[in-house]
């Protein structure tokens, strides 16, 4: 922001930055956690912010989520991103293979989604190449596109997909590292019965 201004960021995204904040909030949460005075939520705000944090990372993985042409607005071929990142896995979900999870270390929850976005970003041309090959002179997007379309994407999608868990592993990991490796709660605090009268 300092380099850019608010605008530019803004209308360039701070993904990288974002992942960075919910880290720290991450540490700083699992570090509660293991002091005997932390608050009675710690654990459910522990895992909130590893929900939080791990949509981040995961976004950083969908090539378009680094790119101007995001939904394919810029080469008619609007819906794209959707049609990668949802419709083609829900589809093929059962089908799909993906690696196990690989937990890695790691220095820097910005530098993770960096690296990510950077691979994310060298990939979309590859994705829209596969979507008009599949649409070819399609009026709809049938069983038939959908099936060239996986084809055509197949490697990517197993792959930043696995990449995803194990980066996604890998941070939450690191954060309670980080913070002392505290014993972490089985269950949340229980909501308490309600008194009948």
């Amino acid at each position: 922001m300092a380099k850019y201004g608010l605008d530019r960021a803004n209308r360039a995204g701070r993904l990288p930055w974002r992942a960075e904040e919910i880290y720290n909030r991450l540490v700083s949460t699992f570090q509660d956690m293991g002091r005997p005075t932390g608050a009675p939520y710690v654990g459910d705000n522990a895992r909130y912010l590893s929900a939080v944090l791990s949509h981040y990372i995961e976004d950083a993985y969908v090539p378009f989520h680094a790119a101007a042409n995001y939904d394919g607005q810029l080469t008619n071929q609007r819906g794209v991103h959707a049609r990668f990142e949802t419709d083609l896995v829900v589809r093929n979900l059962p089908t799909l293979k993906l690696a196990p999870v690989m937990i890695r270390p790691v220095g820097s929850a910005r530098d993770v989604v960096f690296e990510a976005l950077v691979e994310s970003q060298s990939l979309v041309e590859t994705v829209l190449q596969a979507d008009r090959k599949a649409a070819g002179g399609r009026e709809y997007y049938d069983e038939g596109y959908f099936s060239a379309f996986l084809l055509g994407v197949r490697p990517i999608m197993e792959k930043r997909m696995s990449d995803a868990s194990s980066a996604v592993a890998s941070v939450i990991a690191s954060a309670w590292a980080q913070a002392g490796r505290p014993t972490m709660p089985l269950a949340g605090p229980k909501t308490p019965a309600r008194i009948r009268h």
